[in-house]
């Protein structure tokens, strides 16, 4: 083996780590998303309709899934401008609307 492939796999190696710790997180926040698509949520700066998830990592870099969705108004209709916001699991303040999932894989 020369130099030049232990380089290369060695590079192959990483680029499979990186892939396997990707699917990884993602599968540890879906399996730990507490709310679903059309459940409306809301944090101090208002309520949102969720449309869908984003992922990212908490102060301890384990996975969390973000929700983000169009704002709404007090009485729970979307804003005229059609606004999107994202809120954070630990910004929740409130469940308004709790839709239960047909399949938590979504």
């Amino acid at each position: 083996m020369t130099q030049e492939e232990y380089k290369q796999q060695l590079n192959q190696i990483e680029i499979e780590a990186t892939e396997r710790r990707k699917l990884l997180n993602r599968q540890y926040a879906r399996e730990n998303r507490e709310h679903g698509i059309g459940d409306i949520l809301t944090d101090t700066n208002g309520s949102i309709l969720v449309q869908k998830f984003g992922i990212d990592f908490d102060s301890n870099r384990v996975p969390v899934t973000y929700y983000f969705g169009v704002e709404l108004k007090k009485d729970l209709t979307p804003t005229k401008a059609g606004k999107t916001r994202s809120i954070w699991p630990s910004s929740i303040i409130a469940v308004i609307k709790k839709v239960e999932p047909l399949n938590k894989n979504l």
